[in-house]
Protein backbone atom coordinates (compact mmCIF):
# COMPACT_ATOMS: atom_id res chain seq x y z
CA UNK A 1 0.00 0.00 0.00
CA UNK A 2 1.55 2.83 -1.18
CA UNK A 3 1.28 6.06 1.41
CA UNK A 4 -0.51 9.49 0.56
CA UNK A 5 0.90 12.27 0.55
CA UNK A 6 -0.86 14.19 3.34
CA UNK A 7 0.28 11.08 5.14
CA UNK A 8 3.58 11.52 4.85
CA UNK A 9 3.16 15.65 5.40
CA UNK A 10 1.37 14.30 8.41
CA UNK A 11 4.74 12.51 9.80
CA UNK A 12 7.00 15.62 8.96
CA UNK A 13 4.95 17.99 10.76
CA UNK A 14 4.81 15.32 13.99
CA UNK A 15 8.34 14.78 13.81
CA UNK A 16 8.84 19.00 14.46
CA UNK A 17 6.66 18.39 17.25
CA UNK A 18 8.76 15.60 18.57
CA UNK A 19 11.72 17.17 18.38
CA UNK A 20 10.27 20.09 20.65
CA UNK A 21 8.39 17.66 23.13
CA UNK A 22 11.56 17.48 25.79
CA UNK A 23 12.37 13.60 25.00
CA UNK A 24 16.05 12.86 26.24
CA UNK A 25 18.85 14.12 24.06
CA UNK A 26 20.25 10.47 23.18
CA UNK A 27 17.09 8.94 22.47
CA UNK A 28 16.34 7.34 18.88
CA UNK A 29 13.09 7.75 18.03
CA UNK A 30 10.65 7.24 14.53
CA UNK A 31 6.99 8.65 14.75
CA UNK A 32 4.36 6.52 12.08
CA UNK A 33 0.68 7.71 11.45
CA UNK A 34 -1.90 5.17 12.14
CA UNK A 35 -5.31 4.50 12.33
CA UNK A 36 -5.48 4.03 15.60
CA UNK A 37 -7.01 6.40 17.70
CA UNK A 38 -4.88 7.64 20.60
CA UNK A 39 -0.68 8.05 20.80
CA UNK A 40 0.92 4.90 20.65
CA UNK A 41 4.31 5.08 22.81
CA UNK A 42 6.77 2.17 22.18
CA UNK A 43 10.12 0.72 23.43
CA UNK A 44 11.45 -0.78 21.32
CA UNK A 45 14.46 -3.84 22.54
CA UNK A 46 16.85 -1.98 21.26
CA UNK A 47 15.77 1.31 23.33
CA UNK A 48 14.52 3.80 20.55
CA UNK A 49 11.17 4.35 20.75
CA UNK A 50 8.02 4.06 18.26
CA UNK A 51 5.81 7.00 18.11
CA UNK A 52 2.88 6.11 16.51
CA UNK A 53 -0.09 9.20 15.89
CA UNK A 54 -3.47 8.79 14.78
CA UNK A 55 -3.84 10.25 11.19
CA UNK A 56 -5.15 14.14 11.54
CA UNK A 57 -4.09 15.02 15.06
CA UNK A 58 -3.27 17.87 16.00
CA UNK A 59 0.10 18.70 16.93
CA UNK A 60 -0.42 20.10 20.48
CA UNK A 61 -2.62 17.15 21.52
CA UNK A 62 0.64 14.82 20.55
CA UNK A 63 2.80 17.26 22.54
CA UNK A 64 0.45 16.94 25.99
CA UNK A 65 0.07 12.69 25.14
CA UNK A 66 4.37 12.53 25.10
CA UNK A 67 4.54 15.28 28.20
CA UNK A 68 2.20 12.54 30.69
CA UNK A 69 4.49 10.04 29.31
CA UNK A 70 7.97 11.59 29.73
CA UNK A 71 8.94 9.73 33.04
CA UNK A 72 7.58 6.00 31.69
CA UNK A 73 9.59 7.36 27.93
CA UNK A 74 13.31 8.26 29.78
CA UNK A 75 13.04 5.11 32.64
CA UNK A 76 11.71 2.22 29.90
CA UNK A 77 13.73 3.28 26.98
CA UNK A 78 17.31 3.72 28.98
CA UNK A 79 16.29 0.15 30.73
CA UNK A 80 15.79 -1.10 27.06
CA UNK A 81 18.85 0.08 26.29
CA UNK A 82 20.85 -1.65 28.70
CA UNK A 83 19.75 -4.55 27.57
CA UNK A 84 19.65 -4.37 24.50
CA UNK A 85 21.63 -7.29 22.38
CA UNK A 86 24.78 -7.43 21.73
CA UNK A 87 24.89 -9.39 18.74
CA UNK A 88 28.51 -11.11 17.85
CA UNK A 89 30.35 -10.89 14.37
CA UNK A 90 31.88 -13.46 12.89
CA UNK A 91 35.33 -14.14 11.03
CA UNK A 92 35.19 -16.07 8.07
CA UNK A 93 38.39 -17.92 8.99
CA UNK A 94 40.11 -21.29 10.56
CA UNK A 95 39.57 -21.34 13.96
CA UNK A 96 36.28 -18.77 14.39
CA UNK A 97 33.93 -20.52 16.43
CA UNK A 98 30.30 -21.25 15.61
CA UNK A 99 28.18 -22.56 18.66
CA UNK A 100 26.04 -25.30 17.82
CA UNK A 101 23.51 -26.81 20.51
CA UNK A 102 25.76 -24.83 23.10
CA UNK A 103 28.86 -25.89 22.38
CA UNK A 104 31.76 -24.53 20.11
CA UNK A 105 32.59 -25.68 16.85
CA UNK A 106 35.60 -24.88 14.87
CA UNK A 107 35.49 -23.14 11.31
CA UNK A 108 37.44 -25.58 9.27
CA UNK A 109 38.08 -24.04 5.44
CA UNK A 110 38.83 -27.00 3.11
CA UNK A 111 39.28 -26.15 -0.45
CA UNK A 112 37.74 -30.13 -1.22
CA UNK A 113 34.63 -29.07 0.34
CA UNK A 114 31.56 -27.29 -1.17
CA UNK A 115 28.70 -27.16 1.48
CA UNK A 116 28.86 -26.70 5.36
CA UNK A 117 28.83 -29.97 7.42
CA UNK A 118 29.49 -30.55 11.10
CA UNK A 119 32.30 -33.05 11.90
CA UNK A 120 32.78 -33.96 15.53
CA UNK A 121 33.51 -30.17 17.08
CA UNK A 122 34.37 -28.77 13.96
CA UNK A 123 32.41 -26.95 11.09
CA UNK A 124 33.82 -27.90 7.77
CA UNK A 125 33.17 -25.44 4.78
CA UNK A 126 34.67 -24.32 1.41
CA UNK A 127 37.26 -21.28 1.28
CA UNK A 128 34.77 -19.15 -0.06
CA UNK A 129 32.29 -19.82 2.68
CA UNK A 130 29.69 -16.66 3.38
CA UNK A 131 28.16 -16.02 6.25
CA UNK A 132 24.76 -16.85 4.41
CA UNK A 133 26.31 -20.21 3.62
CA UNK A 134 26.53 -21.03 7.92
CA UNK A 135 22.87 -19.58 8.45
CA UNK A 136 21.85 -21.79 5.92
CA UNK A 137 23.76 -25.03 7.99
CA UNK A 138 22.23 -23.40 11.13
CA UNK A 139 18.63 -23.93 9.87
CA UNK A 140 19.21 -27.33 8.10
CA UNK A 141 20.71 -28.81 11.12
CA UNK A 142 18.38 -26.94 13.80
CA UNK A 143 15.08 -28.40 11.85
CA UNK A 144 16.64 -32.23 11.69
CA UNK A 145 16.84 -31.75 15.76
CA UNK A 146 13.88 -29.74 15.98
CA UNK A 147 12.24 -32.91 14.31
CA UNK A 148 13.34 -35.47 16.44
CA UNK A 149 12.53 -33.32 19.85
CA UNK A 150 9.38 -31.57 19.36
CA UNK A 151 7.27 -34.87 19.08
CA UNK A 152 8.38 -35.82 22.23
CA UNK A 153 7.43 -32.50 24.24
CA UNK A 154 4.00 -32.84 22.17
CA UNK A 155 3.47 -36.22 23.52
CA UNK A 156 3.95 -34.70 27.23
CA UNK A 157 2.36 -31.51 27.01
CA UNK A 158 -1.10 -33.77 24.50
CA UNK A 159 -1.05 -31.48 21.94
CA UNK A 160 -1.28 -32.39 18.41
CA UNK A 161 2.28 -32.76 16.27
CA UNK A 162 2.43 -29.51 13.92
CA UNK A 163 4.36 -28.84 10.97
CA UNK A 164 7.87 -27.25 12.27
CA UNK A 165 9.89 -24.85 10.66
CA UNK A 166 13.46 -23.13 10.93
CA UNK A 167 13.71 -19.78 9.71
CA UNK A 168 14.86 -15.89 10.88
CA UNK A 169 12.03 -15.02 12.88
CA UNK A 170 13.92 -11.19 13.50
CA UNK A 171 13.26 -10.79 17.39
CA UNK A 172 11.30 -13.54 18.38
CA UNK A 173 12.73 -16.99 19.00
CA UNK A 174 9.58 -19.17 18.37
CA UNK A 175 6.34 -18.47 17.06
CA UNK A 176 2.86 -20.85 17.11
CA UNK A 177 0.19 -20.54 14.23
CA UNK A 178 -3.15 -22.36 15.00
CA UNK A 179 -5.88 -24.01 13.14
CA UNK A 180 -6.40 -27.32 11.29
CA UNK A 181 -2.54 -27.69 9.92
CA UNK A 182 -1.04 -25.63 13.34
CA UNK A 183 2.93 -24.73 12.97
CA UNK A 184 5.65 -24.00 14.87
CA UNK A 185 8.55 -22.29 13.86
CA UNK A 186 12.23 -21.21 15.50
CA UNK A 187 14.57 -18.84 15.16
CA UNK A 188 17.94 -20.46 13.25
CA UNK A 189 19.82 -18.61 15.98
CA UNK A 190 18.25 -20.20 18.90
CA UNK A 191 20.15 -23.80 17.93
CA UNK A 192 23.43 -21.93 19.10
CA UNK A 193 22.30 -22.12 22.62
CA UNK A 194 22.03 -25.16 24.94
CA UNK A 195 19.43 -28.30 24.18
CA UNK A 196 17.80 -26.96 27.73
CA UNK A 197 16.88 -23.09 26.75
CA UNK A 198 16.06 -24.30 22.71
CA UNK A 199 13.28 -26.85 24.91
CA UNK A 200 11.91 -24.13 26.78
CA UNK A 201 11.31 -22.47 23.52
CA UNK A 202 9.78 -25.59 21.88
CA UNK A 203 7.51 -26.10 25.29
CA UNK A 204 6.10 -22.81 25.36
CA UNK A 205 5.55 -22.91 21.20
CA UNK A 206 3.51 -26.43 22.12
CA UNK A 207 1.61 -25.13 24.99
CA UNK A 208 -0.12 -23.01 22.96
CA UNK A 209 -1.10 -25.60 20.79
CA UNK A 210 -3.07 -26.92 24.23
CA UNK A 211 -3.99 -23.29 25.74
CA UNK A 212 -3.28 -20.05 23.22
CA UNK A 213 -3.07 -17.27 25.54
CA UNK A 214 -0.65 -16.61 28.32
CA UNK A 215 -2.82 -17.14 31.12
CA UNK A 216 -2.95 -19.10 34.88
CA UNK A 217 -3.82 -22.57 32.65
CA UNK A 218 -0.88 -21.79 29.80
CA UNK A 219 1.22 -21.21 33.45
CA UNK A 220 0.90 -24.30 35.19
CA UNK A 221 0.96 -26.59 31.96
CA UNK A 222 4.40 -25.27 30.99
CA UNK A 223 5.71 -25.40 34.98
CA UNK A 224 4.05 -28.78 34.93
CA UNK A 225 6.44 -29.76 31.64
CA UNK A 226 9.22 -28.14 32.80
CA UNK A 227 9.50 -26.98 36.88
CA UNK A 228 12.27 -24.44 35.78
CA UNK A 229 10.95 -22.73 32.73
CA UNK A 230 10.93 -19.39 34.03
CA UNK A 231 14.45 -19.63 34.86
CA UNK A 232 15.63 -20.78 31.49
CA UNK A 233 13.51 -17.93 30.14
CA UNK A 234 15.71 -16.11 32.17
CA UNK A 235 19.09 -17.40 30.76
CA UNK A 236 17.53 -16.91 27.38
CA UNK A 237 17.32 -13.21 27.56
CA UNK A 238 20.69 -12.73 28.49
CA UNK A 239 22.16 -15.15 26.37
CA UNK A 240 20.74 -14.57 23.46
CA UNK A 241 21.48 -11.22 23.27
CA UNK A 242 25.00 -12.28 22.65
CA UNK A 243 24.39 -14.92 19.75
CA UNK A 244 25.78 -14.56 16.08
CA UNK A 245 22.68 -13.39 13.95
CA UNK A 246 24.37 -13.82 10.97
CA UNK A 247 26.72 -10.59 10.73
CA UNK A 248 29.97 -11.70 9.59
CA UNK A 249 33.17 -11.10 7.77
CA UNK A 250 36.02 -12.19 5.59
CA UNK A 251 39.99 -10.68 5.27
CA UNK A 252 39.22 -9.87 1.64
CA UNK A 253 36.46 -7.83 2.85
CA UNK A 254 36.78 -3.99 4.13
CA UNK A 255 33.93 -4.46 6.68
CA UNK A 256 30.78 -6.52 8.58
CA UNK A 257 28.54 -7.61 6.25
CA UNK A 258 24.54 -9.77 7.15
CA UNK A 259 24.08 -12.95 5.89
Amino acid sequence: MTRGTSECVDEARYRRTVEDAGLPPDLLWRVTVSPRRTVGLTAEPDGSLTIRVPHGMSGEHLAQAIAKRLPWIARTTARRAEFSADYAVKKLIDGENFPFLGRNRQLILAATDSSVRLDADRLIGPCGITGHDIVRWYTDAGLDWLNERAPQWCARVGAQEPTLAVRDLGRRWGTCTLGAEPKISLHWALFQLSPRLIDAVIVHEVAHLVEPGHGDRFNRLVEQVIPCHRDHLKELAEEGRHVWMGLAWHPRDTGAHSA
